[in-house]
């Protein structure tokens, strides 16, 4: 199991990295990922990007909201087949 903290706007870059973090811990042999997330949003295009990323993955994904979880963010936080949020 591997914690992977995301707190970024939601643009190509970040995209990117996350995706290539990501894959390179199922490239490992990595079987879960809790994803802990906080995002004011971003490009509609990358958030969607990232879901359907996410959503195709060999491991088990547990997402966490850990913060604010803005408008795009809010797919990329349904992309996990466990979902926590924060109680504040």
């Amino acid at each position: 199991m591997v914690y992977v903290s995301f707190s970024a706007e939601i643009v190509p870059n970040t995209t990117e990295s996350l995706i290539a973090l990501v894959t390179n811990l199922v490239n490992q042999g990595v079987k879960e990922v809790y994803l802990m997330i906080s995002t004011p949003g971003g490009h509609v295009m990358n958030g969607i990007n990232l879901y359907n990323f996410l959503r195709s993955l060999p491991i088990k994904l547990a997402t966490h909201n850990v913060g604010n979880v803005d408008s795009i963010g809010n797919a990329i936080f349904l992309a996990g087949q466990q979902r926590f949020a924060c109680p504040h």
